[in-house]
């Protein structure tokens, strides 16, 4: 009590106490000194380092870059049935077995021409009666056989002909279809790189006003400090 006493008596030992004690209930209640600037946080200019959440332009980029690689995913697989759906190699094989089979004929017909040369040169100048009738029969025959690969031959070239025609337009149709897919892949991979350049302008754009923002946040934190010093030390001045 006696303390007490001689605090009151004492003025200047009573105003340093009294703004102690001020202090201490300020704190304990944390009401705003008149005068004192206002915390950052308090005025709603004050927040942690920004975070980057993708805009809706960039979201919907995204989700249409996704379908068009879809739809090239689906091209793909549209191709690959219609090369296996294609006659293409059962065609070429059926050309090489007809040209295979032409050959064996030439040879065959070139074989018969020799023999029945050969028989013409050693019949050639003797007569009909000086002839058996086995050799002539045998001279006809060589004759006919001859005709048979030659007629033979014939119609394997019309065979071969028309399954050239269709292999070649099976060519054409197979090349037709390639290059709607590739024009179609073309145009998706064009508006992905485009939708790509967006995002990318818009991600920077983005990026800068983050910054901007950062900035006029760090500017407002370093005037608050210099505003709450300038009252501190107006404060102990008073005192």
């Amino acid at each position: 009590m006696e303390t007490a006493y001689e605090t009151l008596k004492d003025e200047g030992t009573r105003r340093i106490y009294d703004s102690g004690y001020i202090y201490t209930q300020q704190r304990r209640t944390h009401p705003q000194p008149a005068g004192k600037p206002p915390h950052p946080s308090r005025t709603g200019t004050s927040s942690p380092a920004p975070v980057w959440i993708p805009h809706q332009e960039i979201l919907h980029a995204e989700a249409q870059i996704a379908a068009l690689q879809r739809s090239k995913r689906g091209h793909r697989k549209v191709w690959m049935a219609q090369l296996l759906c294609s006659l293409i190699d059962r065609l070429e094989r059926e050309v090489e077995e007809l040209v295979q089979e032409i050959q064996d004929l030439l040879r065959i017909t070139a074989e018969h021409m020799a023999t029945q040369e050969q028989l013409n040169t050693f019949y050639g100048g003797k007569s009909a009666a000086d002839c058996r009738f086995d050799t002539l029969g045998e001279m006809a025959r060589w004759a006919r056989a001859r005709e048979e690969v030659i007629q033979a031959r014939i119609t394997v070239q019309d065979q071969l002909s028309s399954k050239r025609t269709e292999l070649e337009q099976e060519r054409r149709w197979l090349s037709e279809v390639k290059a709607t897919r590739e024009s179609a892949d073309l145009q998706d991979d064009a508006q992905i790189k485009e939708l790509q350049k967006k995002i990318q302008a818009r991600g920077a754009r983005e990026g800068e006003e983050r910054e901007q923002r950062w900035g006029r946040q760090q500017g407002e934190w370093q005037q608050w400090k210099w505003q709450q010093w300038k009252w501190q030390q107006g404060e102990w001045q008073k005192q």
